[in-house]
């Protein structure tokens, strides 16, 4: 089953998100995502709203999102780039426009300021 559809033609970007669960599947727009969380199996899917618990790992929903604005800061998150309002340097950590604090591991700290140009 495929996760999303309704690109834009102009640079291959997802516009709906189909996320499963066991017994049905949520249509989310991608605007609406803060980042998703690794819970074992499963994928926590922070909304701007809600949050939703996805029957796929963090794995399936990173090759998916290649071509979108979501960045792996952590084996535990990828967080929605356009949500990002702060990046502190100094602690390793990633907060998003509603004050969420999240971690970012060491190793991706590189990734995350070659993304930022820094």
């Amino acid at each position: 089953m495929t996760l999303g559809f309704s690109t834009n033609k102009d640079n291959n970007q997802l516009k709906i998100l189909a996320i499963p669960s066991t017994n049905k599947i949520d249509l989310i727009d991608v605007k609406s995502i803060l980042y998703f969380e690794a819970d074992g199996k499963y994928t926590n899917v922070h909304l701007i709203d809600r949050k939703i618990l996805s029957s796929r790992n963090l794995g399936a929903y990173e090759d998916y999102l290649k071509n979108n604005p979501f960045l792996r800061i952590h084996n535990k998150y990828i967080v929605n780039v356009e949500m990002i309002k702060e990046i502190r340097l100094d602690t390793y950590i990633c907060i998003l426009k509603n004050d969420i604090e999240l971690i970012i591991s060491s190793r991706k700290m590189k990734v995350v300021k070659k993304f930022f140009k820094m």
